[in-house]
């Protein structure tokens, strides 16, 4: 399950199994999203919209999967 997010660098797509917490950027308004890796990606998102993106990208698989 892979989802796409807008950095300052451009789009990248993570995959929400490697994804561990999400936290407001210190900087620039931002989000930052914490890889099981211990990496942290920055998206231009809002928290709430990285937030909403990655559970509905969820509950649209957990929907698929229990059909």
């Amino acid at each position: 399950m892979f989802i796409e997010f807008h950095t300052a660098s451009g789009r990248t797509k993570l995959n929400v199994r490697h994804i561990v917490q999400v936290t407001s950027s210190s900087s620039d308004g931002g989000t930052d999203i914490i890889l099981v890796n211990g990496g942290v990606i920055t998206v231009t998102a809002s928290y709430r919209d990285v937030c909403d993106s990655i559970e509905r990208l969820v509950a649209d698989y957990m929907e698929h999967v229990a059909r």
